[in-house]
Order: C-alpha cells, then structure tokens, then sequence
C-alpha cells in the first residue's frame, strides 16, 4: 500500500518534469519565431 502511494507519487513528479520541460522548449521556440518575424 505504501509503496504504491510513494510510485504515485513519484509518477505525479515525472509528469510535472516533462510538463515543464515542454512548456520551456514552447517557450523558447515561440521566442524564436517571434524574432524571427520581427
């Protein structure tokens, strides 16, 4: 029981990290069109 708890967990963070590295890439490519454009 515990141990999945602590899996659930760890998943959550996963999540969380590649949600914010994905968010930082759209970032940094709409940046770049924007430069690009201007």
């Amino acid at each position: 029981m515990h141990r999945s708890e602590h899996e659930k967990n760890h998943y959550d963070h996963d999540m969380l990290v590649i949600w914010a590295s994905t968010f930082s890439a759209l970032l940094i490519v709409g940046a770049t069109l924007l430069m690009l454009v201007m």
